[in-house]
């Protein structure tokens, strides 16, 4: 017998839909995401206790692979959260970092072997097809490199386990994509597979774990396009910008780019011509271009000043400190919310720490909404807004709605000295002491005093 108390309250509605689908009889699909190993490595005192730190191994290839073109680069979410006083190069700091993910791996196979333990209780573990695959792959130190975010063979590797009546037991090296999932659901459960879609079915290597499925799978991060066989790894970046190979069969850590070397002149050419067919299938099917170009070089061009006369030729510096257009900051709401009234504003000392406003149609004072969230890994993502409160119903009823954003960041300074830091301190320690603070901000600010300076606040959270 499961003890409830210890699951989440996201397994626990899991449980409820298995229960619920077990008396409707009924055939079903069900989703069920769980977010870690996701960063931050949040996960119960006990799924940590369950390692010794010190025992930790870390990665022995820390430093770039040689000869890396400049495009390739690692993730850079794990500098948005607390680091408290690590050297983020130190082993003190790998150590964590894969303490954490360690954590995070054993409490997620906790939670699904529940969810398995239901189906069997439920009688259903027999007639129920299950997968259990990952998004992406993950860098644990390798090259100084955490998380996704790359092409190379860390990240792009993904856990996928089958479990499906009447096969049994096994495992393959044969390479598929994860686009090859649905159609092999569908081939599983024998539903026609829709001609729209792209991959194909894998069951043949179900029951057949010798066979041999994909000559190369296809990936993409960013302007990286690749193809990866089971021996070697090659990326394009910007259809031809630069390259790289890694030979994956004795090399891999994929500690040397060998794109440049006289005796794999042939490998790089037949991986390029895998890359363009694969990438011909995937622009087929979508109905665009089959491939980027390389993006042409810039030229550097002189002007001379005319005496007189200005100069509006304006610096890359000059550039960069340009203020965004103000659609920018609107586009990334969801489309079911409307355009904010103001937008942008300012109430921190990072750009990040912005402010939306949305005023309802009144004559009088409008009551406010304000929604106060940390977000994702980019300070509070925006799209996220939906999840929370349903903007346009409440402007309809006239009230008002303001969305913050903010986070405890670190970032480094602007200065010659990179390797020092600054916290960027979000605007309060708790939500009403926060709601006190974007208040002052929003009477003080002169954009929005006009509309918000007497308006009564019915709610934050």
């Amino acid at each position: 017998k499961l003890n409830r108390n210890r699951l989440d309250e996201f397994t626990e509605r899991l449980l409820l839909y298995l229960r619920r689908l077990a008396k409707d009889r009924k055939p079903f699909f069900l989703a069920c995401g769980f977010v870690r190993p996701h960063m931050p490595f949040y996960a119960p005192k006990k799924y940590w206790d369950l390692y010794d730190r010190e025992k930790v191994q870390i990665a022995d290839n820390r430093k770039r692979p040689r000869n890396a073109p400049s495009e390739l680069v690692g993730s850079r979410e794990f500098q948005s959260y607390h680091l408290a006083d690590f050297d983020v190069e130190s082993k003190d700091f790998h150590r964590m970092m894969r303490h954490g993910y360690m954590a995070s791996v054993s409490y997620v196979d906790k939670l699904v072997g529940d969810l398995m333990a239901e189906l069997q209780h439920l009688n259903m573990a027999d007639n129920t097809i299950v997968v259990v695959w990952g998004d992406h792959g993950w860098h644990l130190g390798e090259h100084s490199f955490w998380g996704k975010h790359n092409t190379m063979h860390l990240a792009t590797r993904v856990p996928l386990i089958v479990k499906a009546p009447g096969i049994r037991p096994g495992r393959t090296s044969a390479l598929v994509e994860t686009g090859d999932i649905f159609p092999t659901l569908c081939s599983l459960a024998g539903i026609d597979v829709p001609n729209t879609v792209q991959g194909r079915s894998f069951d043949q290597i179900l029951s057949n774990p010798e066979k041999t499925f994909r000559k190369g799978v296809y990936s993409r991060f960013g302007p990286g396009d690749a193809i990866i066989t089971e021996q070697f790894s090659y990326t394009v970046y910007d259809g031809g910008k630069s390259e790289m190979l890694y030979d994956l069969e004795n090399d891999p850590d994929e500690n040397q780019n060998v794109v440049g070397r006289a005796e794999f002149a042939a490998t790089v050419a037949t991986m390029k011509t895998m890359l363009a067919r694969r990438q011909a299938e995937a622009a087929k099917a979508k109905g665009v271009a089959p491939q980027r170009k390389a993006s042409p070089k810039k030229v550097q061009q002189k002007t001379k000043a005319t005496p007189g006369k200005a100069t509006t030729q304006r610096t890359k510096r000059q550039r960069k400190e340009e203020p965004a257009a103000p659609s920018a900051a609107v586009a990334s709401y969801a489309k079911s919310i409307p355009t904010p009234t103001k937008t942008n504003v300012k109430y921190g000392e990072h750009e990040r720490h912005v402010l939306d406003f949305w005023q309802a149609t009144s004559g009088q004072p409008t009551p406010l909404v304000m929604v106060i969230h940390g977000g994702g890994w980019n300070g509070g993502s925006k799209e996220r807004l939906d999840r929370f409160v349903d903007t346009q119903a409440l402007l309809n009823a006239g009230i008002s709605v303001a969305a913050i954003n903010y986070r405890l960041m670190k970032h480094r300074k602007a200065s010659k000295h990179r390797s020092k830091h600054r916290y960027m301190m979000p605007p309060a320690r708790s939500s009403f002491c926060a709601a006190r603070r974007i208040i002052g901000t929003l009477t003080s600010n002169a954009s929005v005093r006009r509309v918000v300076r007497r308006v009564p606040v019915l709610a934050c959270g």
